[in-house]
């Protein structure tokens, strides 16, 4: 067994292989191979960031209750069972056969994860990366698309349950998020939630692709929420054979300031005095034409 205590450091520069366990409170910072060999368990519950290779062989277990980090470059191979209750970022390559369980936290994938199932139980997944294998999203789990906001790609299936959240804060591409499914998205509940964010206001007739896939079951299934705006918006959404659109119908009046509105009464009353003032000028002139 090898226990690294808090406030502890692990700089790794040379080959690492674990049979037993290893147990992490403080950092490990891993520039050589680490590999998690089968039948082996590496619990984080520190900081653990790989800057060249993480492996964790079949029959292995890598649990991460704190902070993981896959640098930009870097490879994390899963074979066996990677959970995640913590906050799990990867920025490089995260692959493998093995399966990808999360119970709590986040998983922020912003670069490439592939994996035979992508389980997100609780927490948020999010990133602007892309995902092959099939995902399931539990009630109560989260996909936020994008990284505030993105694209988001899924290459496989996408069964949810739960909750898929979209950032929008302009009509450009980048500006808004999208959830990429290349395979069938099928839903059995759950919640779709358009958050406007930046002071961002829609005007009438915009319109956003937002979702795509392959093939779609279950959207009668879902509740809709927009975020972040007034009341005053009128909005739906449409679905296609091979994506969904999120428009506005009607916008919300902008409301004048109180000092503009004062003004414009003012000046309403002064026009209404004029026209009076007018008026009785003009009959005190008949009046002399007539005398």
């Amino acid at each position: 067994m090898l226990a690294n205590e808090a406030g502890g450091t692990l700089d790794s520069f040379d080959q690492l292989n674990n049979w037993a366990t290893v147990t992490n409170h403080g950092t490990i910072l891993g520039y050589e191979a680490l590999n998690n060999k089968s039948g082996g368990t590496l619990d984080n519950y520190g900081t653990l960031t790989n800057y060249f290779t993480l492996a964790n062989d079949a029959e292995g277990t890598l649990n991460n209750y704190g902070t993981l980090t896959n640098e930009n470059y870097a490879a994390l191979s899963n074979e066996g069972l990677l959970t995640n209750s913590g906050t799990l970022t990867n920025e490089g390559v995260l692959n493998g056969d093995g399966t990808y369980l999360q119970t709590a936290g986040q998983t922020i994938n912003d670069g490439s994860l592939s994996q035979t199932l992508i389980d997100i139980q609780a927490g948020s997944l999010s990133g602007t990366g892309t995902i092959t294998g099939a995902v399931n999203l539990a009630d109560g789990a989260t996909v936020h698309a994008g990284n505030s906001p993105g694209i988001l790609t899924i290459n496989g299936d996408f069964n949810s349950s739960g909750i898929l959240q979209f950032d929008f804060a302009g009509l450009d591409t980048g500006e808004y998020s999208v959830l990429d499914i290349k395979g069938n998205a099928s839903f059995s509940g759950g919640s779709l939630e358009f958050i406007f964010i930046d002071d961002y206001q829609p005007l009438e007739g915009d319109s956003w692709d937002f979702l795509f896939f392959d093939s779609i079951t279950g959207w009668d299934q879902l509740t809709f929420a927009l975020i972040g705006l007034s009341n005053g918006y009128i909005w739906s959404t449409e679905l296609f054979s091979d994506h969904a659109t999120l428009l506005i119908i009607q916008a919300q009046a902008v409301p004048l300031p109180s000092a503009l509105l004062l003004f414009g009464t003012c000046l309403g009353i002064l026009a209404l005095y004029n026209r009076k003032l007018l008026k009785k000028n003009n009959l005190l002139e008949i009046n002399r034409q007539e005398e």
